[in-house]
């Protein structure tokens, strides 16, 4: 099992549904996140395989979130810290081109959350929601108002 796996599994076992199905919550406050890259990414594939994907539909070309509940992410302020310095290593780390950075700039002008640790996750997110290449050719406004609607019922505290 690589490192990645195992630090997906951990992350996976810090996931919570509330009773009502109405939230789920990573508290995250005690992972490990000395090699931030590869734990920011983990966090990024768990959240897409566990929840993200199931708010998502493919009609023809077009995809369409409906998500079903809200996801509550519990970082420690200096895991915050550390994750927010590696905004630009991790686009290099994850492959995007200048294209893809264009719109990712428009969704991280969107978000008006916690903006530092939000941005990285989108980057994740965008990793695993956009790696087939008909979905990257969709229109720029339609993938930042998508990937709003993803970050928007995503909250990190």
């Amino acid at each position: 099992m690589s490192k990645i796996d195992n630090i997906e599994n951990e992350i996976e076992q810090c996931r919570r549904t509330s009773m009502d199905n109405k939230t789920v919550t990573y508290d995250l406050s005690n992972i490990n996140f000395s090699d931030i890259k590869k734990t920011t990414k983990a966090l990024a594939r768990v959240l897409f395989d566990n929840d993200i994907n199931k708010w998502i539909s493919k009609s023809g070309k077009n995809l369409t979130v409906t998500p079903g509940y809200k996801i509550e992410i519990i970082i420690n302020d200096e895991n915050k810290r550390a994750i927010a310095k590696i905004e630009k290593d991790f686009k290099k780390y994850l492959g995007f081109d200048d294209i893809e950075s264009k719109y990712i700039d428009d969704i991280q002008n969107a978000v008006h959350k916690d903006a530092d640790t939000a941005s990285v996750l989108i980057l994740g997110i965008w990793a695993f929601v956009f790696q087939h290449e008909e979905n990257k050719t969709a229109d720029r406004a339609y993938i930042t108002n998508m990937m709003d609607t993803i970050m928007k019922n995503i909250e990190i505290i």
